[in-house]
């Protein structure tokens, strides 16, 4: 059997962060070439994903409200339950139970913010500096939520 071995391109936080262009105009090359880019050194991402993975699953799954994770009972005999929750109109959407599911995601939730507002302003800041590329990021993605807001910010910004 052939392996692929790959990894996707990265760029530092820190870099999106400095709202320069070079760092930008790689985050652009990345999305419009390889369709994604891993972020290295978000602040608060490691400590809020450990967190995170620690209390959802106390305080979603072994609660005795079922309405906030579903269960299956897998051929070994194992139960799995699973929680999650959807997006909509780019929004997401409280955990289903209750109030201690969400507390428990409320900080990595703000962190993942956090990181694609710079992330979406990068691209932004390069697609206006490359001819076409709001076009090129909206091709590419098929019209991804991304693009579409990416598309919007640079429509924004040329109505001012």
């Amino acid at each position: 059997a052939n392996v692929i071995d790959y990894s996707l391109p990265t760029v530092a936080f820190a870099d999106l962060a400095a709202n320069s262009g070079e760092p930008a105009h790689e985050l652009l090359h990345h999305m419009t070439t390889f369709g994604a880019v891993a972020l290295e050194g978000v602040p608060g991402f490691a400590m809020s994903r450990k967190e995170s993975l620690e209390r959802v699953p106390q305080e979603c799954m072994q609660s005795d409200d079922s309405s906030a994770y579903i269960e299956a009972t897998m051929a070994d005999g194992t139960l799995r339950r699973t929680v999650g929750t959807r997006t909509q109109q780019g929004l997401p959407q409280p955990l289903p139970g209750t109030n201690g599911c969400n507390a428990g995601a409320a900080g990595l939730r703000a962190v993942v913010e956090m990181a694609a507002k710079y992330f979406l302003n990068a691209l932004d800041i390069a697609a206006a500096g490359a001819e076409g590329g709001d076009e090129v990021l909206m091709r590419r993605s098929g019209r991804s939520e991304a693009a579409e807001v990416t598309g919007a910010a640079a429509g924004a910004r040329q109505r001012k």
